[in-house]
């Protein structure tokens, strides 16, 4: 799930058929008033219909896994995405209205999208041989950035004309109107309405989990930067203009943010909100900052989640104390979770505190500490970890170039990183080694671990 949302309504895409079955599984679970349906007539389509959904829905259901997957890996999305897998209820669906409209006879068929487990367990509930013309698209036969109706459907015309199979069942409605155009028999193979219910209710409790956590309460904490609060002003005058553009700014990122203000410490400001709110007005924040960043009146902010007001503060103290060290604007959530948001969109997380014991003990194994190991990691994944110098780790983790050399220096005794050469600048210095870093092995047990706990969830 994305860093909270206040959004409260449901997308449903697909093609117009199966919108429609899916509207109509909606009304009876009484959710007509929270979806908004969207169709397409070809997976072209795809992009422009998700965008305009993603922009009022936390959480967009496809009909299909094609156009979520087109979604998931051309688009940079805020709502939460899932899609209503083809399994074998829908297959067995399709059979019986095959065996009713051939008499009781199951002919040769070909099928796509379906898995290959799932279509040989159904034909093996009915002892039957399982058909050998499938194409599935979690198979190998298409690698997801190669899927194409037309593929899909010349994968039936050509068994269809060979003479290798009497039916084709397609799950592509934009394949059955293909083959029907062609004179080819076809049968669409259609969620059941029990698949249909419990994606709904599914993505129903997404988005009202997402509204929960979007009402947490969230704290800013609002700094002039060191280096600015040092500064003496020629005047008491300028001194007060200083203070009240400072002032005025922090206005304005409250009101974006819908939260209070209050006075905090050594001339700072305390902002309270919720989280999503905080998430909503991210764009705007960073713009905010952007543009005193170079002026007497630069600000700092940090900000924090809690589940009281007083743990949301503690947490913002935090993600200031963090945004100081490594720049940008940091965000610690209430499980120790930190977001560190810089110019991009990008949101880099890493763990202020953990307690999962082989974390803690392959952090441990290499001689860092877990929070020292997540955030190196995430440094790491922003610069080029097979040739780095202790200069390029220095500005991706936010320390010093001898701290990071001692980071190196740890990774190097536990053999995740080796010396490759120098590089010689045309300016004066010493050359800087360059080293390699073996961040598969760095994050590997990282992510045996998420998925560890992906499974047990």
């Amino acid at each position: 799930m994305y860093f909270g949302h206040n959004r409260t309504v449901i997308g449903i895409i697909g093609p117009e058929d199966s919108v429609a079955r899916a509207s109509r599984v909606a009304d009876d679970l009484g959710l007509t008033d929270t979806i908004l349906t969207r169709t397409y007539a070809s997976w072209d389509d795809v992009p422009a219909v998700v965008a305009e959904l993603d922009a009022v829905c936390g959480v967009l259901l496809f009909t299909g896994r094609v156009p979520f997957t087109i979604a998931l890996n051309t688009l940079d999305l805020r709502a939460t995405l899932d899609f209503i897998p083809h399994d074998g209820a829908d297959l067995y669906r399709a059979l019986v209205v095959v065996l009713r409209e051939y008499g009781g006879r199951l002919p040769s068929v070909s099928l796509d999208t379906i898995e290959r487990s799932a279509v040989d367990e159904t034909y093996r509930d009915l002892d039957l041989e399982p058909p050998s013309a499938l194409l599935s698209l979690d198979g190998p036969d298409l690698a997801p950035g190669e899927w194409r109706s037309a593929d899909v459907a010349a994968f039936h015309i050509e068994r269809y004309r060979r003479g290798e199979v009497e039916l084709c069942l397609t799950c592509l409605g934009s394949v059955r109107s293909e083959l029907l155009r062609l004179g080819i028999p076809v049968v669409r193979i259609e969620h059941t309405r029990a698949a249909l219910r419990e994606a709904l209710r599914r993505a129903s409790l997404t988005d009202r989990l997402a509204r929960t956590e979007a009402k947490q309460i969230a704290v800013g904490i609002v700094e002039p930067t060191p280096d600015r609060r040092r500064m003496t002003s020629p005047s008491p005058y300028e001194t007060q203009r200083l203070e009240l553009r400072r002032r005025q700014r922090v206005v304005d990122l409250a009101e974006r943010l819908q939260g209070t203000l209050s006075d905090g410490a050594d001339g700072g400001f305390l902002i309270h909100t919720t989280r999503g709110a905080v998430e909503a007005g991210f764009a705007r924040i960073r713009a905010e900052l952007a543009d005193a960043s170079d002026g007497a009146d630069a600000l700092q902010v940090g900000f924090g989640v809690g589940a009281t007001v007083a743990s949301a503060e503690e947490n913002a103290r935090q993600a200031l104390a963090l945004g100081r060290q490594s720049g940008g604007i940091q965000v610690v959530l209430d499980d120790g979770t930190i977001l560190r948001l810089g110019g991009t969109d990008a949101h880099p997380r890493y763990r202020l505190r953990e307690t999962n014991p082989r974390l803690l003990a392959h952090a441990r194994s290499i001689g860092l500490g877990s929070f020292t190991l997540a955030r190196l990691v995430a440094a790491l994944a922003t610069v080029d970890h097979a040739a780095l110098t202790a200069r390029d780790l220095a500005a991706a983790y936010g320390v010093t170039p001898r701290s990071a050399l001692r980071l190196l220096a740890t990774l190097e005794r536990a053999g995740l990183a080796a010396p490759l050469g120098t590089r010689v600048t045309p300016r004066a210095g010493r050359p800087q080694t360059i080293y390699w870093v073996d961040l598969d092995r760095l994050i590997t047990p990282v992510g045996e671990i998420d998925e560890a706990k992906g499974h047990e969830e």
